[in-house]
């Protein structure tokens, strides 16, 4: 499978999902003896922000079963607290915190800078978001077998076909396994439910726990170039910072009615590729001209 096909399984239906490795941080709270699961509660264990405060790496492993490639996502805090991801999915590779993108694909890096509100990587959710369970089971250690169902859109079904049949008349039918004593995501499987009973297996997926953070060679790349800092004033008087190699120069992306300016007043747009970044600079994010 692509990377485009695969991230159209990973981050529309918001997969992720795990074996437990390593030695679990006892503060993490115990819930066992919580007999169902809810949304809620599964939502509020398994961001990225909250597992980070337990465990040092979270890293997801995933497999197809059309293409046999395999995608591995590894999130993180730096040394300064930030929020981080690397990807590695066959061929394609990408380093993301909250306010900056960089990836790497057949050779060509790209660098964005994101002044959404929404962040990226610590509100990331390793469980299937927005909807509910339609069953749930114990395995035989006593782990939480949980099923969702959804619908799928003629968009979507059009996206899936580029790696796996799709039509609007099948479900996406999502397995996913929580652990008994905390319900951090274990492993989730994706399948498509057929009109006439039968599934297709789309991918699997298993969740590391405490795994050493390792680096492609084009991540390890950026990490150790001169960088210079993107500041980004929002509205609200908060700031961003990306960094940014010197002598690169990046795309952005902002919400809805707004956009990235050279000056406070918002006289000067910041083109949608910059020029390359030489110095520290501050921009700012204000409702669009």
């Amino acid at each position: 499978m692509n990377h485009r096909g695969l991230q159209v399984l990973v981050l529309t239906i918001a997969l992720v999902m795990g074996l437990f490795s390593g030695c679990r941080d006892e503060t993490v709270p115990a819930v066992s003896e919580v007999k169902v699961l809810t949304m809620e509660k599964g939502a509020e264990v398994n961001t990225a922000a909250y597992l980070l405060e337990h465990y040092k790496t979270v890293t997801y492993a995933q497999l197809d079963y059309v293409g046999g490639n395999t995608m591995h996502l590894t999130y993180y805090k730096d040394n300064d607290g930030n929020y981080c991801v690397t990807e590695d999915d066959s061929g394609y590779t990408a380093y993301r915190t909250d306010f900056l993108d960089f990836s790497r694909e057949k050779g060509k890096s790209t660098f964005t800078v994101s002044a959404r509100k929404d962040l990226y990587v610590s509100d990331y959710l390793f469980m299937v978001k927005g909807s509910e369970f339609t069953s749930q089971t114990t395995d035989t250690n006593g782990n939480l077998v949980c099923e969702t169902q959804a619908d799928i859109s003629q968009d979507y079904a059009d996206q899936l076909s580029e790696s796996w049949p799709a039509t609007t008349k099948d479900k996406m039918v999502t397995t996913t396994v929580f652990a008994a004593d905390d319900f951090r995501v274990l492993s989730i499987d994706f399948s498509l439910l057929r009109p006439d009973g039968s599934e297709s297996k789309i991918a699997s997926g298993v969740m590391l726990y405490d795994q050493e953070l390792q680096h492609t060679d084009a991540v390890q790349g950026y990490l150790d170039a001169e960088k210079c800092t993107v500041t980004v004033q929002m509205e609200d008087g908060s700031t961003r910072t990306a960094e940014i190699p010197k002598g690169e120069a990046f795309t952005w992306v902002c919400d809805d009615g707004y956009a990235l300016y050279l000056d406070n007043l918002g006289k000067t747009l910041v083109p949608e590729e910059s020029d390359p970044v030489q110095n520290h600079e501050t921009l700012y994010c204000l409702p669009k001209k």
